[in-house]
């Protein structure tokens, strides 16, 4: 969470040279690690769990007709 914070650091200081592990609340960093969920997935499951252009353009449409983007 730390270095996600730093390398965007545009997100959250006005200057670059503000972005320092020190500026950083380590008390929130951790309340925001605990609550991230981390999912792993190996070549073969992104492939085989990834929804076909098919079925997906199925959905689309049925967002289409409900009035939804």
């Amino acid at each position: 969470m730390q270095s996600a914070v730093l390398e965007h650091w545009k997100y959250n200081f006005e200057k670059e040279e503000e972005a320092s592990s020190d500026a950083i609340d380590q008390d929130e960093v951790k309340d925001v690690s605990d609550r991230v969920w981390r999912i792993v997935l190996s070549d073969y499951q992104v492939e085989h769990l990834s929804m076909s252009q098919e079925y997906r353009a199925i959905v689309i449409k049925h967002e289409v007709e409900m009035g939804r983007k």
